[in-house]
């Protein structure tokens, strides 16, 4: 997933219902239950995958495309029943297609998707990693290694609970297609935009799709004691814009704070979806450093359309001429409506705007569909004490690329976890407890036992 977390965002303006409310439950059946033997089989298959360097770079010269041939190599020897009767596309030569042939032709397909491309295992401010970032290395209580959570953790369970299927004698009322990208970290754009192309050429329209996303947290939210189901309709888009001064002032880091200070004060007055307020709420009542690390200058408060900071390009003193700034672009408005407030907004003429990176955010995803109300079922019987919050995650995933296919695009990682153990993401010391892989295995075993 793009971004350091995903958590950090819940709403707390809506009026929640525990997911064991009536009405919730029903409809999920549980036939099948992973014996032991096969649950420490794919334990160890999951170690194994950790420990192949899928590092992607945004300059393909620098990626070690003999790692991702051994994990496909690895994909094809572990998961012999799949590739026998599963179709496998490989597009632009990394990502994998895997299509598994339902009962039932007349119904739309449903795509699952995750990536088995990894950031890089650099420390994160100088703290080494305790085990070694591709180790796979198991403690007892969890699996240590770049990518246990971020995302090897889904492609894993994901294939483990087809081949489990499969040597049941199973196959799925509807088809299914797995879409695994190599090169999400880096925005996707050989590997999901291909694969989308595809499907759009043959004429494949999806059911749903679920992606990478929100999961269960715990203690995210002051106050609230229930664990909550972070499930998202919908993701922000992204703006990195540069802000550079040339002007004659003796403190050039105050101007540039004015200015990010008089951005982020910027409410364009749109009408917004409840999803989106409440993200807005919950951001409007915190207050972030905009030089976080530049000691004297005031915190702010987060804007009500746009959530921004600035983060360090050069060393910050008051010579700083310029400054980078990372923005969130809120479902319901564009890229282009974020550009035109800012050239209309602009506050000190003297500062030159540079967009360096603009992402457009998704469209709000149906909460009237099939999807939605299987997986919000499936949910509460895998998480009974939850609560259920449709939401606008953080992170950018591969999910937009599939906009046109499906109106029913969700992101959920079915994994209950705390925020200071999601915050190894892109950082030292990634690791994912063993009591959560077994919830992803048992989760997806449910899920494509029960796409009717």
């Amino acid at each position: 997933m793009n971004g350091i977390t995903f958590l950090g965002f819940l709403g707390t303006v809506f009026v929640y219902r525990k997911l064991n409310d009536a009405g919730y439950l029903g409809g999920i059946r549980k036939k099948y239950t992973v014996d032991k033997a096969t649950y420490q089989k794919a334990l160890g298959n999951f170690q194994d995958s950790i420990r192949i360097k899928t590092i992607s770079d945004k300059d393909e010269e620098k990626v070690n495309f003999k790692e991702f041939d051994k994990f496909i190599a690895f994909l094809e020897e572990k998961y012999p029943l799949v590739h026998e009767v599963m179709e496998v596309k490989k597009i632009h030569g990394y990502s994998l297609m895997y299509f598994w042939k339902g009962k039932n032709k007349d119904k739309k397909a449903v795509m699952l998707t995750a990536h088995y491309d990894v950031v890089d295992a650099v420390d994160d401010k100088n703290k080494e990693w305790i085990y070694e970032p591709f180790s796979g290395h198991n403690d007892g209580k969890y699996i240590w290694g770049r990518g246990t959570l971020d995302d090897k953790l889904e492609v894993i369970s994901m294939l483990e609970a087809a081949e489990y299927l499969l040597s049941k004698g199973f196959t799925p009322e509807r088809t299914i297609i797995f879409g695994f990208g190599h090169d999400e970290e880096v925005g996707g754009k050989k590997g999901a935009v291909n694969m989308a192309k595809y499907l759009e050429e043959n004429d494949i329209h999806l059911e749903f799709l679920l992606d990478e996303g929100g999961c269960v947290s715990l203690g995210a939210v002051e106050s609230i004691y229930h664990p909550i189901a972070v499930f998202g309709i919908g993701e922000r888009g992204y703006s990195l814009v540069e802000l550079s001064y040339n002007g004659n002032s003796d403190k050039p880091a105050r101007v540039l704070y004015d200015e990010v200070k008089h951005l982020l004060d910027i409410d364009s007055g749109l009408e917004l979806s409840d999803e989106v307020r409440s993200l807005i709420d919950y951001y409007s009542g915190e207050k972030r450093d905009v030089f976080s690390i530049h000691k004297g200058l005031d915190k702010i408060r987060q804007p009500a359309l746009y959530h921004g900071f600035a983060r360090r390009k050069v060393e910050i003193t008051d010579n700083l001429r310029s400054i980078q700034c990372d923005f969130r672009i809120y479902p319901g408005t564009s890229t282009d409506d974020f550009v035109n407030l800012i050239e209309k907004t602009k506050y000190n003429k003297e500062i030159e705007y540079k967009f360096i990176r603009l992402e457009e955010p998704s469209e709000l995803s149906t909460k009237d569909s099939y999807g939605y109300k299987l997986l919000k079922r499936l949910i509460s019987h895998c998480y009974s004490d939850s609560i259920f919050n449709p939401t606008v995650v953080v992170g950018g995933t591969d999910s937009k690329k599939y906009k046109n296919l499906s109106d029913s695009i969700y992101r959920f990682i079915p994994i209950q976890i705390r925020q200071k153990e999601l915050n190894t993401m892109h950082r030292s010391n990634e690791k994912i407890s063993i009591a959560n892989f077994r919830r992803a295995l048992n989760f997806y075993v449910l899920l494509l036992d029960n796409i009717k």
